[in-house]
């Protein structure tokens, strides 16, 4: 691939790809490996240099000892789910209604 074509097409990934763009935004380093070890080491050294980040419900699972319902992950899902069910129920009620006002 040419270097032109490889630039195109990490414009591309960095730009138009779901997966990328996020990743990117938030920090993520995109780098070209062109076949040579010279690019291999390259690459490997700036993964060895990374300084690994735990994520908060590793923290609080690990550091402060709470399960994953403990969890502000699991805290925000049951209030997603709570919600949903509510919505459902809401359009349930508005549903009967109308079947008893059709009486």
């Amino acid at each position: 691939m040419s270097p032109q074509v490889g630039e195109e097409r990490e414009t591309e990934l960095a730009t138009g790809c779901l997966f990328f763009e996020p990743a990117l935004s938030k920090g993520a380093r995109m780098m070209r490996h062109d076949g040579s070890h010279y690019s291999a080491h390259s690459v490997l050294r700036e993964i060895i240099n990374n300084q690994p980040h735990s994520l908060q419900i590793q923290r609080e699972m690990v550091e402060q000892k709470k399960n994953v319902a403990e969890t502000s992950a699991g805290t925000k899902l049951r209030e997603d789910i709570l919600l949903e069910e509510q919505e459902r129920n809401e359009e349930e009620r508005k549903r009967l209604q109308r079947e008893t006002e059709g009486i």
